[in-house]
């Protein structure tokens, strides 16, 4: 007796749900028929609106946008420094306050108004590998997720410009920008400092070991008594020994020097600016964008239009 009462439970709600989702067909059904019957009703406002978002669409894309990227390597700080310093001008971009942006990356102000944005995106090291996995273009990062780690010595960096002669000009803009920053700027002059300091040491290392390397030369030459073939055997072979360690210093002190210039720039591009040929506002993807918003619009204000004055009505009530 239970186990019946069950199964015609459970046919009564498999009927109740089946008879609300037919009902609720039945009202989308409707729906969507009245709106039918009403866009019909005002199509010529309707219609206006769609034209006019038609021809929004292409005066927006009658300036054609390219997007180009290229991997920034971070050789002080981290991608997280960096990103902070970016960030700024995909604001910049939205607000149009383009005289900041002239006056960030030390462009004249036309070149700054043909950016249209400035977006930069972490690398995902997915594997924690030490090796880039992704790219995080929709910014779904979540610093909690340990699963994730971002690659903190690359950034991608994505930049949307009206004249693509302008983007690998930016590159020494981007440049300069991040060495004017006083933080960089204060610790690239104290591994400057440094790297200094140790030079000289070397080079002192080197004068001392090639005095003593001469010293002892004449000195072996000058007690040279009985044994003549076994001294110059030790001698040539305490001299190769100086020589030898005069050549690693000197191996050291090359690699400072080395290091030196490269640090005096604290990040670098690894090519130049990809660009893809296709504009991001490509004017069939702006005309259905806008032609579809504008109609909507359209739909609204004809609505609003028709009922009128029951808004106006509903509105006066006494609350």
């Amino acid at each position: 007796m239970e186990n019946e009462k069950k199964e015609i439970d459970l046919l009564e709600a498999l009927k109740s749900f089946g008879s609300w989702l037919y009902s609720v067909g039945l009202k989308c059904t409707k729906g969507l028929g009245w709106m039918l019957r009403f866009m019909y009703q005002q199509k010529y406002i309707i219609l206006l609106f769609a034209i006019a978002g038609v021809c929004f669409g292409l005066y927006r894309a009658k300036d054609k946008i390219y997007m180009a990227e290229v991997d920034l390597k971070l050789k002080s700080h981290d991608a997280f420094f960096y990103k902070n310093l970016l960030d700024p001008m995909h604001k910049q971009c939205e607000y149009l306050d383009f005289t900041s942006i002239s006056k960030q990356l030390n462009i004249s102000l036309e070149d700054a108004q043909k950016i249209a944005d400035i977006k930069s995106f972490y690398y995902i090291d997915v594997l924690c590998d030490d090796t880039p996995d992704k790219i995080d273009y929709d910014n779904s990062f979540n610093p909690m997720d340990t699963n994730n780690v971002i690659t903190k010595d690359m950034l991608r960096l994505v930049v949307c410009c009206k004249d693509t002669a302008l983007f690998n000009p930016l590159k020494q803009s981007f440049l300069e920008y991040f060495s004017r920053n006083e933080q960089i700027m204060k610790e690239n002059e104290l591994k400057q400092s440094q790297l200094g300091e140790k030079i000289k040491a070397v080079e002192n290392e080197i004068i001392m070991l090639d005095s003593l390397r001469k010293k002892e030369y004449f000195h072996k030459k000058n007690d040279l008594s009985v044994n003549m073939d076994k001294a110059l055997f030790v001698s040539e072979k305490e001299t190769k020994l100086y020589h030898n360690d005069i050549l690693s210093l000197e191996n050291y002190r090359q690699s400072y020097i080395w290091e030196q210039k490269i640090y005096d720039n604290c990040a670098y591009f690894a090519s130049d600016f990809k660009v893809n040929p296709r504009p991001v506002n490509y004017w069939v993807k702006f005309i259905i964008k806008y032609g579809l918003i504008f109609t909507g619009v359209g739909f609204i204000v004809a609505l609003l239009w028709v009922y009128r004055k029951r808004i106006l009505d509903y509105l006066n009530q006494e609350i």
